[in-house]
């Protein structure tokens, strides 16, 4: 149980790794980072975070600059027992769902559910944001699902590579909960069959390390909202880009962060070429 909601978690925290995208051309996942004094070079890889085991792959040159790092950072440190409690803590609502609904917004939940083979029972004492991740794990037409996160994880311990985080899961979650409400979860995955389509032309997009065309794709409102935009992303891209340079400093760092994090003018790429860094794309 307590992994299921680990992984249920995961997904909420990281699903929103979503932007827009601005005249980019390269079709790459994988970034080099260099210059500004650094002994080594360190790496940016843009992650979706969670796919179906047929569409997962992880690709040679992406092994080859994990294997030349030596820390391996997330947008959260997972190896922390510290955020994982944090993280757990975040599963269970201050109050039950169905107090925070009104009867008409209820009854449109208890559909939604039904349509996803689950009840209010089940959900009620979830926080908005571990039902949001229920509903778009629901969306995968995979019973199982893998993700970038744990895989990587289990790459660094076999290499002996220590891990970090770039936020705690409470910086995180406060951005989450600022941006969606149980109102907006309702609306945005209720049609779990629009939203199934959504996440199969993006999971091509990745596929085709195109995320340019996915942060062309998910600039639909109906799934992310400006303000949402503004607080969980870029917000998060200049707190981030503030604390990568001392990580990077000290050793060759491999960072795995959404990929819709990477792209546009306030996106890490282009925030790390302001701050003087040479950022290129890793096509072999």
């Amino acid at each position: 149980m307590k992994h299921r909601i680990n992984s249920l978690l995961l997904v909420i925290v990281l699903i929103f790794g979503i932007n827009r995208s601005y005249g980019q051309e390269s079709t790459s996942l994988l970034w080099e980072i260099s210059g500004k004094g650094l002994a080594k070079p360190s790496y940016l890889y843009g992650t979706i975070h969670m796919l179906c085991p047929e569409d997962f792959e992880i690709k040679e040159k992406t092994k080859r600059a994990f294997e030349r790092s030596t820390k391996l950072v997330l947008e959260i440190n997972f190896s922390d027992t510290a955020e994982l409690k944090a993280l757990q803590r975040s599963a269970v609502g201050d109050k039950k769902i169905s107090e925070q609904l009104t009867a008409e917004q209820l009854n449109k939940l208890e559909l939604i559910l039904k349509e996803n083979q689950m009840t209010l029972a089940q959900v009620d004492q979830f926080s908005g944001m571990t039902l949001m991740s229920l509903l778009i794990m629901k969306s995968l037409p995979c019973p199982q699902q893998k993700y970038y996160e744990f895989e990587f994880m289990r790459m660094a311990k076999q290499a002996g590579h220590s891990m970090g985080g770039l936020e705690t899961v409470n910086e995180q979650i406060g951005a989450m909960n600022q941006s969606f409400s149980l109102t907006d979860i309702i609306v945005q995955y209720g049609n779990i069959a629009e939203y199934r389509s959504f996440f199969n032309k993006m999971v091509a997009a990745y596929k085709a390390e195109s995320y340019v065309a996915i942060g062309e794709m998910v600039r639909d409102r109906r799934y992310m909202t400006a303000q949402a935009e503004q607080l969980m992303l870029t917000d998060r891209n200049h707190q981030w880009i503030e604390r990568m340079p001392v990580m990077m400093q000290r050793e060759s760092v491999f960072f795995a962060v959404g990929a819709g994090h990477l792209g546009g003018p306030e996106g890490v790429i282009n925030l790390l070429k302001k701050e003087g860094y040479t950022v290129k794309p890793v096509n072999q």
